[in-house]
């Protein structure tokens, strides 16, 4: 999910990952069936081209070179026992991003972490090279006093320590996030995508 831009108009990509896991995670599978690893990396390859037209947007935005962006993963809902399929998909980003978006990633922060997420993250760190490992902040729950040493408040969700008002759509089944996610690919190809009244949050003033 698209949010806003940092301080430096690096814009930001939010990765509600808590949520695939467990039942939604089963769902999803029976849902795509055969194909359900090529439907969650075609998914994560949209966002990375959709981040790219961000960065291009907000070097023309803001008047300096913009080639990175901030992710944000949150992990609030994650079971005790995340599902193995949730760890490929993540093994499969991490080679995809090495390969295809290699240093277009300034910071990702992993926050609402739980406990176990530490066992996990000793696992999936090593499929990290180790540039990017440097780059990544695993947080607990008090995580908002670190994103705004980076994002200003009106930049992020009232959930997320910020002010703006946004509100997450609420998705009741699969179904329902299909739905979404044509909505989100129509108004991608859409000309007005990256216009100042677009979807995304408005801009950081920068100067």
């Amino acid at each position: 999910m698209a949010l806003g831009h940092d301080k430096q108009g690096r814009p930001i990509h939010l990765q509600r990952a808590g949520v695939a896991s467990g039942k939604r995670m089963a769902e999803a599978c029976a849902y795509f069936g055969r194909e359900w690893q090529q439907a969650f990396m075609s998914r994560n390859i949209f966002f990375q081209e959709l981040q790219a037209a961000r960065m291009e947007d907000a070097t023309q935005r803001f008047g300096h070179l913009v080639t990175q962006q901030v992710v944000i993963m949150d992990m609030a809902g994650m079971s005790f026992r995340p599902d193995q399929r949730a760890l490929t998909i993540f093994r499969d980003f991490a080679g995809m991003m090495s390969r295809n978006y290699p240093e277009t990633l300034y910071k990702q922060f992993i926050i609402n972490a739980p406990r176990v997420f530490s066992a996990i993250w000793r696992i999936v760190r090593v499929w990290l090279d180790p540039n990017t490992r440097e780059k990544v902040h695993v947080l607990g729950s008090t995580f908002a006093p670190t994103l705004l040493q980076h994002i200003d408040a009106h930049q992020l969700p009232v959930e997320y320590g910020g002010t703006s008002p946004y509100k997450f759509p609420v998705v009741k089944s699969i179904g329902e996030g299909e739905a979404l996610w044509k909505a989100v690919v129509q108004e991608f190809n859409a000309p007005e995508l990256l216009s100042e009244t677009g979807w995304m949050a408005a801009p950081t003033p920068l100067g």
